[in-house]
């Protein structure tokens, strides 16, 4: 009989707080929350309680189809991000090889422009070589009539 007792008036004592109010006061600067109203000094909010599906007279299938929505809903927004990260690393990777594509050209021309001061020197060179030689041929032509 005792322990059937115990049993009821647990149930009772849970069965109660399930559908209790929980207030939240704030006074002096403390917060508290608590199963009680607040004291008229504090500033509370009635934060009500929610009662579980069953409770409320939703049936097992209206839940099993609020539950697939809602996994629904998270996939497509899974895919979304994926389907965004990877446009995203696409873009980068571009970006990336513009970077190096546009390195390589400026490399590339800097090689050739170099190249291209190194021939004019050439070409100046051989200019000043094959004046010399002609001032010299004339000289030895002039003062030793040597052709």
């Amino acid at each position: 009989m005792k322990p059937i007792l115990l049993l009821m008036s647990l149930v009772y004592m849970v069965s109660g707080s399930v559908f209790a109010e929980t207030y939240k006061c704030v006074e002096n600067g403390r917060l508290t929350i608590s199963d009680m109203p607040c004291p008229p000094s504090a500033v509370s909010t009635v934060i009500p309680s929610e009662p579980n599906d069953n409770a409320r007279g939703n049936s097992s299938a209206e839940e099993m189809q609020r539950l697939k929505s809602k996994l629904e809903t998270i996939q497509h927004e899974r895919e979304e991000a994926k389907i965004t990260d990877e446009k995203a690393a696409r873009a980068k990777a571009m970006r990336e090889e513009e970077v190096t594509r546009k390195t390589e050209e400026s490399a590339l021309e800097a090689r050739n422009s170099e190249a291209r001061k190194n021939n004019i020197l050439k070409s100046k060179k051989k200019n000043l070589d094959e004046e010399r030689e002609e001032r010299e041929r004339r000289i030895n032509e002039r003062f030793f009539n040597k052709p």
